[in-house]
């Protein structure tokens, strides 16, 4: 964080170094959590499960309609 010619009291500044460093955090949270090197692809993952779960239903039924 860096402020340049900035005059603040000593609440403003503890202010927008919380509002700061806080939103850095949630946004390193969010990228160690939905990043594409820790889980994979998060939407990938998804489409997989729900063709899995259609597949489950659809084959035991496709196999007794022969």
């Amino acid at each position: 964080m860096e402020l340049q010619h900035m005059f603040l009291t000593g609440t403003q500044l503890y202010e927008e170094a919380y509002s700061h460093y806080t939103s850095q955090g949630l946004r390193q949270l969010y990228v160690l959590v939905f990043g594409l090197d820790v889980i994979g692809n998060p939407y990938g993952l998804f489409v997989g499960f729900t063709q899995g779960v259609g597949a489950f239903f659809y084959e035991p039924f496709h196999v007794c309609l022969r």
